[in-house]
């Protein structure tokens, strides 16, 4: 099901979910997660098609794991263009394409987390037979938030893997990909209804694409996000904010072969600024 999700508590400590909802192996902290800023960088938490069994009682401790559907539905590959001399045609172009199963068989993921007294923390996991690539896709996680009085909440997250799709705000990872991502922020309650948000996220990813194009070798790219934003919660189903990102992406890469093989580089920033509203309908 890829639009709606339910669960079922069938004993008190343990419940079943099925449908569209955020992985499992999702950090439950971290900027992407705890920040109202819509550019974030760092780890994401993606919805996937999922099956997923939860033990969790009265103590700190919940357990969770699951089957899902972890494929992209399409993979975009953004290259420069340029000559066999290394000038320049245009910016870049993207070529998006359907991309491959990655298997007959679903990814297992899952979480191990302790929760109490303004204290979280988790570590993540996952893993995916890969028909297509020459390695298995796999993923492991970390985060935590830690709440210092009532005023200052600190929380941040990590990640790393090889060929899983599910953590990256801003790249398309392919079978054989390695990325890692992380993100710390700080939340500052002003008043009750009013509050801070300052943060920083990072994602790396080294491509290996050179079995699409013959042209084009494996390239890197690298992006950072600093956020800050100030909030207002008039009532609990809405919030009013005004937030500023800066974006800086930088991408190396080889394009030809032999010797017309040329190196490049190249970088982008830029600074967002925005007013938001945002409803929540119980």
């Amino acid at each position: 099901m890829n639009q709606a999700y339910g669960w079922w508590k069938f004993a008190p400590t343990w419940q079943l979910i099925a449908g569209y909802w955020d992985t499992t192996a999702a950090v439950q902290a971290g900027v992407d997660w705890d920040f109202t800023v819509g550019t974030t960088g760092g780890p994401s938490d993606k919805n996937v098609e999922q099956m997923r069994l939860v033990y969790g009682g009265d103590g700190p401790f919940t357990l969770a794991i699951a089957l899902e559907d972890t494929d992209p539905a399409f993979t975009a590959v953004d290259i420069p263009a340029h000559t066999s001399d290394g000038q320049r045609l245009r910016t870049n172009f993207d070529i998006p394409f359907t991309g491959p199963d990655r298997g007959q068989f679903p990814g297992v993921a899952g979480y191990l987390m302790w929760n109490a007294d303004k204290l979280m923390f988790q570590v993540v996991g996952v893993y995916q037979d890969d028909q297509f690539g020459d390695e298995n896709d796999w993923g492991v996680g970390a985060g935590a938030r830690i709440g210092l009085g009532d005023m200052f909440t600190l929380t941040a997250a990590a990640v790393w893997a090889k060929g899983y799709n599910g953590w990256a705000n801003d790249f398309t990872i392919g079978e054989d990909d390695d990325f890692w991502a992380a993100s710390a922020g700080l939340i500052f309650n002003l008043a009750e209804a009013t509050r801070l948000e300052a943060g920083v996220g990072y994602e790396n990813l080294e491509a290996d694409n050179s079995n699409l194009f013959t042209s084009v070798q494996p390239f890197d790219r690298e992006v950072w996000v600093v956020n800050a934003g100030i909030y207002w919660d008039p009532v609990s189903q809405a919030t009013v904010g005004l937030q500023a990102n800066w974006v800086s992406s930088d991408r190396d890469a080889d394009v030809g072969s032999g010797r017309d093989r040329r190196s490049f580089s190249e970088s982008d920033d830029s600074i967002q600024v925005r007013f938001g509203t945002w409803l929540r309908f119980p």
